[in-house]
């Protein structure tokens, strides 16, 4: 028999805590294990595992098991290391750094994104390195059933979820570090990577859409003139450690890096920034 006692009281328990609950489960609803996480004083997360019943055996449901369960263990490994520089780098410094007059690449990204999500026919879009989900208010939910926003600070992921919540049925979060954890994403119809590849390099990138099988795949990349490639601002500063995980790509690399793995590419658009830098759009569709 289970114990009646606790140990500890659940308002008391502050070891981070997660809870995967099978949609379909008839013998135990979900409200009765809310009685116990809802007392819970700890960092939390429920994640309901569609299509699975109470033993979660059913494809999508076991894979949204192990997803979310690698994705959480992962996120706390690597909060404890804070080994990445981009896991130290505040939000809001990140994003009026990039909307600052000097730079202003999230507007215009904005922009860009809006084009990226209408462009293709697809129901299911992968956005790399979401950051705080500039963009998502261009996703119609008549038409796209599926987002998955991938990235490696979980602050960021969580600012997502905050801000836009006419989209929670459409959205999955997964907190990963892509030079490891590749392996762990799910099939998307497009995949959309903005100034993300520069991150992890063309070899990674690779990998990562072989993994995903997208039809498509759309990068925004930046070329730089002879300056820096972080732009003047007031909040440079706080990306001083990004030398050290930065590729310089170029759009000659990237388009013979995806021909490599049979993506070939469709367009390519260029924007002109106010500080003389370049933001390159390339598209790609599966061969």
């Amino acid at each position: 028999m289970l114990a009646a006692c606790l140990d500890i009281e659940p308002a008391e328990f502050f070891t981070p805590f997660i809870l995967l609950h099978p949609e379909q489960d008839r013998w135990t609803d979900v409200s009765l294990s809310r009685v116990f996480y809802d007392k819970l004083g700890s960092e939390k997360e429920l994640h309901m595992l569609k299509g699975a019943g109470h033993f979660p055996i059913e494809e999508e449901g076991l894979q949204l098991l192990v997803r979310n369960s690698i994705s959480f263990i992962e996120r706390h490994r690597r909060e404890a290391e804070r080994g990445n520089p981009w896991e130290k780098i505040k939000l809001t410094d990140y994003e009026n750094h990039m909307k600052s007059d000097s730079v202003r690449q999230l507007q215009v990204l904005n922009a860009m994104m809006k084009e990226q999500f209408a462009q293709y026919p697809v129901k299911s879009i992968m956005i790399l390195g979401i950051a705080g989900g500039n963009g998502l208010e261009h996703i119609d939910p008549r038409v796209i059933n599926h987002v998955i926003g991938v990235d490696i600070n979980s602050d960021y992921l969580d600012a997502c979820v905050s801000r836009y919540p006419q989209l929670s049925d459409l959205l999955e979060m997964l907190c990963l570090d892509l030079r490891e954890d590749y392996s762990l994403l799910p099939h998307a119809n497009l995949v959309v990577a903005n100034l993300f590849i520069e991150y992890i390099g063309c070899a990674c990138f690779q990998q990562v859409i072989n993994q995903v099988k997208p039809h498509y795949v759309s990068c925004v990349i930046q070329t730089d003139t002879e300056d820096a490639f972080v732009s003047a601002s007031p909040y440079s500063r706080v990306f001083n450690d990004l030398d050290r995980v930065h590729h310089q790509i170029s759009a000659k690399s990237l388009i013979q890096a995806m021909e490599e793995i049979h993506y070939h590419n469709v367009s390519q658009a260029e924007v002109l920034l106010p500080n003389g830098k370049k933001l390159v759009r390339l598209d790609f569709r599966r061969l």
